[in-house]
């Protein structure tokens, strides 16, 4: 908790050196359509993901029973789960991509800070040492993922949409993982298969690039339909505006 507070300062400091004046750039007072867009992130990506879970159960034969567990371990996981995504995004999606684009197009702080966030799992997935083709997979899945809630966040203009995007992604998935960031999840696989290359294949992309996918293909839906919106009202109100002083 300390370091988000601290990361918030950072933060409020740029902001003011940059701007010359206080000002919510990552879009954290909460307003009822910042709310909306959080609550929305999360049942999005947990909807992908559970989508995702279900394909490989039908696809493999999987079959799960649920672990005994204490009522309070997935509220604290979470609380674990929150505070440690709420620092990823003020750090990858917030305070680097304000200090990128004072110097660089949208697009490549965009790019640029994607990277970063996968060379970052590297670290927190303790990849090293595990072979050059898991290294590029986890960085290709997170990269992409990075890009897709940096692309939500520069849309909406709010740190909210990709922070509900990115914890309902890692909650969903805790509670299907086998061995997760904060343990075992809720639900046990009880039958193991041996698979193939091509079925090791296809279950990596429906854990990784399939959902994200589809993740950035609503996003860029819903944002352009609303872009269309305002541009058609736009064009409607001056159309009115310059018809209000012609003769009838």
């Amino acid at each position: 908790m300390l370091g988000i507070i601290l990361l918030l300062v950072l933060f409020s400091c740029l902001v003011l050196l940059f701007e010359k004046k206080l000002s919510d750039v990552p879009g954290l007072i909460p307003t009822k359509k910042r709310i909306l867009y959080f609550f929305s992130g999360v049942a999005l990506s947990g909807i992908l993901v559970v989508l995702n879970i279900t394909a490989e159960t039908i696809l493999f034969s999987l079959n799960w029973k649920m672990r005994d567990f204490h009522y309070l371990e997935p509220a604290l996981v979470v609380w674990q789960f929150f505070l440690s995504v709420f620092t990823e995004e003020l750090i990858f999606r917030g305070i680097i991509i304000y200090i990128l684009m004072r110097k660089l197009r949208k697009h490549t702080a965009m790019l640029i800070s994607s990277a970063l966030f996968g060379f970052y799992h590297w670290f927190s997935y303790e990849m090293f040492g595990a072979g050059l083709v898991p290294m590029l997979y986890v960085f290709l899945m997170t990269s992409l993922a990075g890009y897709c809630w940096a692309f939500a966040y520069l849309k909406s203009r709010t740190l909210l949409l990709p922070l509900g995007m990115h914890l309902g992604w890692n909650c969903i998935n805790w509670v299907f993982a086998k061995k997760g960031t904060y343990g075992q999840g809720l639900f046990v696989r009880i039958n193991e298969l041996a698979l193939t290359e091509v079925q090791n294949l296809i279950l990596s992309l429906l854990k990784g690039l399939v959902p994200v996918a589809f993740m950035y293909l609503v996003l860029k839906l819903y944002f352009d339909s609303k872009n269309k919106s305002q541009i058609g009202k736009f064009e409607k109100t001056s159309v009115e505006s310059t018809d209000a002083g012609l003769p009838r």
